[in-house]
Formats: structure tokens, sequence, C-alpha cells
């Protein structure tokens, strides 16, 4: 909290203690950014994919207690385009997407 006041542009407008309380205060306060202390193993906070699928336009940050290292998550849309003018090696790449996400 007290490195984000020093920044000067930002502006802390509350500490939730759970994980009810925070989705309640997100949701109460419109928050655009919520920062949440990051895991030792640097994995998602678990509780980023819900603020996400409930608030699309939300930022979560999740930084490392020295404030060192963080991670920033947002929900976007990505556009990639598959062309080579065979239908079937379009067809193909789509599988390989496919796959892609249902790998760790």
């Amino acid at each position: 909290m007290k490195a984000m006041a020093a920044t000067g542009d930002m502006e802390s407008l509350g500490v939730a203690e759970g994980s009810i309380e925070l989705l309640l205060k997100v949701a109460e306060l419109r928050a655009e950014a919520v920062v949440l202390p990051m895991r030792r193993d640097e994995t998602d906070p678990g509780l980023c994919s819900h603020l996400l699928f409930e608030y699309p336009d939300l930022i979560v940050v999740s930084v490392s207690r020295n404030l060192e290292r963080a991670n920033v998550y947002r929900r976007v849309i990505i556009r990639q385009t598959l062309q080579d003018g065979h239908g079937a090696t379009v067809f193909h790449e789509i599988r390989n997407l496919s796959n892609q996400e249902q790998t760790p």
C-alpha cells in the first residue's frame, strides 16, 4: 500500500480480508484493477479467473512480496489469421490451436 501511494497517481480503495469480500468490494467500488499477493510458486492466484469472468474489463495484478516481480492478468480477445489457400490446412491449424489450449 505504501509503495502504491508513493506513485502519486494510484489510489487504494480498500483491502479485502478474503475472496468473498474481495468480490463484493470489486463490484461495490467498480474497481479498475485489483492487486493480489503473488504465490511463492508464481502460479495463478486462483481468484483471477473468477474475477475476470465476472468483470471482463478488470486488470488483476499479482505482486511479489519484495515488489520486484508482478504478473498481470487481463481478459482479451485474440485474433489470429489462418490461411494458405487450402481448406484442409486451415482445419489442421484449428485442431492444433484446440490441442494447445488443452495442454497445461
